[in-house]
């Protein structure tokens, strides 16, 4: 009975002492099991972390080269409207706080700009220019690609404040040189209006020195006129319509010429003729007698006429007495009265000759006189 009992007991206890061995190694795996897992949770949520931050540095940065996008393009509420969303982000990145007052900045000297497009619509070019110089002083100042088409779009301002004052006074200028000086100005800028503003520049000063010339021309100032066409062609060169009226002009120079070197032939051989009438055939024959009386004396009397072109003076007539026979019998001369004899104007002459006593012929046979 007693090895019984004692088989018993060596059983129980072995049993307890396996239960305590099971209890020990569970304890054992518990405490094994719990740090890992705390591990675990730990790096996960530190992944996670880590995992959100990076998305939203993402998103910043996203924003952030967003919005500078839209700032270079001009759209500055909307860039500024992506900032402030990147800031509520990340409020301490300091580039998005850089980027944010530089595009304020910079949305201010546009809205400046565009009040200088309003004065410049409504060609108040003075005040327009005056703003646009404070507000580049102000650009020029600044740095950074923002700022770069800020600049530009100065320029182009610029530019058309120049061709609008200039196609302003464009109807009072009429002086070919001025218009020139303005064309050179407008010919250095490449806008539309620019372009528009050369070609009315040109036209004026086609139209100038075609007028000029056309005036020139009329009183025959041949060599003026194609002054005049060289210098329109100076500033508007291979110019049909002038290139057209400078050959026009060179033909007439030609005809002219000709016309006058026939004219002034014509006008040789006229003065010769007039010369040689005034010389050979000034004096005009209008009224002549020769009379013997009952005492024998021969009276001879008559008119002479100037048929010059000029006066004539010292008018002399001389003649010969011829008998019936034909034979000569005696000459003489007589001076014609008045003096002098103007263009038209009829002089008298006589003389008298004694002892004839016989009927005579008497002729003229020479004239004489001087020209004034």
């Amino acid at each position: 009975m007693k090895e019984k009992v004692n088989m018993k007991s060596s059983h129980e206890e072995t049993q307890s002492r396996y239960k305590v061995v099971k209890q020990r190694s569970v304890k054992r795996l518990f405490y094994l099991i719990v740090p890992i897992i705390s591990l675990l949770g730990f790096t996960g949520g530190v992944v996670a972390y880590y995992g959100h931050q990076s998305e939203i540095n993402e998103r910043v940065l996203a924003l952030k080269d967003s919005s500078e996008a839209l700032a270079l393009e001009g759209h500055y509420e909307q860039a500024l409207v992506e900032i402030e969303e990147g800031l509520k982000l990340r409020p301490t990145f300091e580039v998005l706080s850089q980027n944010q007052a530089a595009i304020e900045q910079a949305s201010t000297y546009a809205s400046t700009i565009k009040e200088v497009s309003g004065l410049l619509s409504e060609q108040k070019f003075q005040s327009a220019e005056e703003k646009l110089t404070n507000v580049r002083k102000l650009v020029q100042e600044e740095e950074g690609p923002l700022f770069i088409p800020l600049q530009k779009k100065i320029n182009e301002i610029e530019e058309s404040i120049k061709v609008g004052e200039i196609k302003k006074e464009l109807d009072q200028l009429n002086n070919v040189d001025i218009l020139s000086e303005k064309l050179t100005i407008v010919s250095a800028f490449t806008s539309d209006d620019a372009k528009s503003v050369q070609e009315q520049i040109s036209n004026k000063i086609v139209q100038l020195t075609s007028n000029q010339s056309e005036s020139l021309l009329k009183e025959n100032k041949f060599s003026e006129a194609l002054a005049v066409i060289e210098e329109g062609l100076h500033y508007i060169k291979e110019d049909e319509k002038l290139i057209s009226l400078k050959e026009r002009i060179k033909s007439e120079k030609v005809a002219f010429e000709k016309a006058e070197q026939e004219r002034i032939e014509k006008a040789m051989e006229a003065a010769a003729k007039e010369d040689l009438q005034n010389r050979t055939a000034a004096v005009e024959v209008v009224n002549f007698e020769a009379s013997v009386n009952e005492w024998g004396d021969l009276y001879i009397n008559g008119d002479v006429t100037n048929v010059a072109t000029t006066g004539i003076y010292s008018i002399i007539i001389s003649y010969k007495i011829f008998n019936l026979e034909g034979t000569e019998l005696t000459k003489g001369s007589t001076t014609v009265y008045p003096h002098h004899l103007n263009t038209g104007e009829t002089g008298a002459f006589e003389d008298i000759h004694y002892g004839i006593y016989e009927d005579v012929t008497v002729e003229i046979d020479n004239i004489t006189w001087y020209l004034d």
